[in-house]
């Protein structure tokens, strides 16, 4: 029947002539569910009215349901229809849409792959006929999914990468050409190289990415140790069905991995990163059917691979790296961290972690450190001044009798002559600070000037003294002789009170300056003001890359048992 302009169709049926018949059940199926539906035979000879028509049922249907034979494409008219229907469609998909029956043994290809479709080819019972037109209809798809791409233990890709445009070129120019890198290679092969911390791995990761929708599959294979790489390719023996999962010999189950890619008619790539030499790997590279890309340290990969040789980053590209991981735009100071860490891509990147986590700038005075090293240097001279002058007044509170009346470095005491006992010269001395000695035999001494005991010499003749110490005893003769002395100081509380203000007054200057840090911080930005150390990051780099280097090969081994 011809449509009326401006009459409503929920379904246009486009068709060839070979299925009248089938177009027949399928707007009888829709017409008893209660769908309108027009239908028309376009392999009648053409008439006066036909453009009118056609237009007339692709702009008032509002679905377009395309009975698919193996010869639909090739009329004119039946591609006009749909590309008519799809141009007006695109104006709004979320209201019309294009259902595919298939009706003959014939792939759906081309933008017909991507509809609503159902299957009535060889299907004969007509209850499920009904079942699956009316499915159609209400666009429940029986097409496949299509395979996934396997893309197994790539790293996660860094949001921002930066640079390295014309790194990526070169290797999709060398992995994805017709012909062998070189003469030996029967399969493209590349070879990232350069040392630490360049961004080998980031580079691989990056393409792996970018350029994944050009593979069959991306197997990522940490490759340090020879274990680990053996491990990851019997990974993909199992998922590629050329290994049960309990095979116990991992370099047969490896080689049979790259046995079933070298049968796949797809590409794939594989990637063995941080590869130590060539001899490593030189009887586990597929010999086709595969792509590789290698990183590695090692410098001459020549007769293996083509050589893609890293370096740091331009000045330019580590200001842009910077820039782009904290998300600032200050160019002229991120030049600063930049050579410090001598464009060092790894270095780089803690450094802008850094930078972004504690919301400090590239490059400025560090007041927090000045001032910190300021109250350490204060302290120090405070206490080596404290100290000095301290010994100064312990010496100075010394009695002068320590000082005069010592012989030998032992203490001297007084004792009246006429009541001196023992021998002159020998046990006690007639002059004061003189060693005993002939001398004193000869000499008459006033009976009432004193003669001087050692303290050694002393106890033992005057033995009524023995209850005394020392010290007191000291005082008792010295103040009973008529000689003139002060106090001895008690050193222990001496060295108490050195020790308070040596204490105490550093404790008080390191309130003053924690008070001034802050007073002086006030006056600054919320962001900071320092970058850390490229020494301390350079060694932080390395842990991380230690810990990562565990990590995997514990996972391998986890995987190998």
């Amino acid at each position: 029947m011809l449509s009326r302009p401006g009459e409503q169709y929920d379904f246009f049926l486009s068709r060839r002539g070979s299925v009248a018949a089938t177009a027949q059940e399928v707007a009888g199926v829709l017409t008893e569910k209660g769908y309108r539906v027009l239908t028309q035979d376009y392999d009648i000879p053409l008439g006066a009215n036909f453009v009118d028509a056609m237009h007339e049922a692709v702009s008032n249907s509002r679905d377009l349901v395309i009975l698919f034979t193996r010869d639909y494409l090739q009329s004119p008219y039946t591609r006009k229809e749909f590309a008519s229907f799809e141009a007006q469609r695109l104006r709004n998909l979320d209201e019309r849409h294009i259902v595919v029956l298939r009706c003959d043994d014939a792939p759906v290809v081309g933008l017909l792959s991507d509809n609503v479709y159902q299957n009535l080819v060889g299907i004969a019972d007509i209850d499920e006929r009904k079942r699956r037109i009316i499915a159609a209809a209400e666009r429940h798809s029986q097409a496949e999914a299509p395979p996934s791409r396997l893309f197994v233990g790539v790293p996660p890709r860094i949001p921002v990468f930066t640079g390295r445009a014309e790194e990526l070129e070169r290797l999709d120019a060398i992995l994805m050409n017709d012909k062998p890198a070189v003469v030996t290679q029967a399969v493209g092969r590349v070879a990232v190289q350069g040392p630490r911390g360049v961004g080998k791995t980031t580079l691989a990761i990056e393409y792996a990415y970018r350029f994944r929708g050009l593979y069959a599959g991306v197997w990522w294979c940490p490759a340090e140790t020879r274990v680990g790489l053996l491990g990851s390719l019997a990974g993909l023996a199992v998922t590629l069905d050329a290994a049960a999962p309990e095979e116990a010999d991992v370099e047969k189950a490896a080689k049979a991995a790259l046995r079933r890619v070298a049968e796949q008619r797809a590409t794939w790539l594989l990637v063995y990163d941080n590869v130590s030499s060539p001899e490593e790997i030189a009887d586990l590279l597929p010999s086709e059917g595969a792509r590789v890309l290698i990183t590695s340290r090692f410098s001459d990969w020549s007769g293996w691979a083509e050589e893609v040789a890293l370096d740091v980053l331009p000045l330019e590209e580590a200001v842009s790296l910077l820039q782009s991981r904290t998300r600032r735009s200050d160019a002229a100071d991120a030049k600063i961290p930049s050579q410090a860490l001598r464009n060092l891509p790894l270095a780089l990147d803690h450094a802008a972690a850094f930078h972004k986590r504690t919301q400090t700038r590239f490059a400025g005075l560090n007041w927090r450190r000045g001032l910190f090293r300021l109250w350490i240097a204060g302290v120090t001279l405070f206490l080596i001044a404290a100290a000095s002058i301290s010994s100064s007044g312990i010496n100075k509170q010394f009695p002068v009798a320590l000082k005069e009346h010592t012989f030998g470095g032992e203490l001297l005491v007084p004792q009246l002559c006429f009541n001196a006992r023992g021998v002159a010269g020998i046990d006690y001395s007639t002059r004061e600070g003189r060693n005993p000695g002939p001398w004193d035999v000869s000499e008459k001494p006033n009976p009432f000037d004193n003669c001087w005991y050692a303290m050694s010499k002393f106890r033992p003749l005057y033995p009524e003294f023995k209850d005394l110490s020392d010290n007191e005893l000291t005082r008792k003769l010295y103040a009973d002789h008529g000689v003139p002395t002060r106090d001895l100081p008690n050193l222990w509380e001496t060295l108490r009170t050195v020790s308070g203000i040596a204490v105490r007054i550093p404790l008080v200057v390191l309130i003053l300056g924690t008070s001034l840090v802050w007073a002086f911080l006030g006056f600054r930005p919320h962001t900071g003001s320092s970058h850390e150390p490229p020494r301390r990051l350079r060694r932080r780099a390395k842990r991380v890359a230690a810990r990562g280097t565990r990590d995997r090969e514990k996972r391998i081994r986890d995987r190998a048992e």
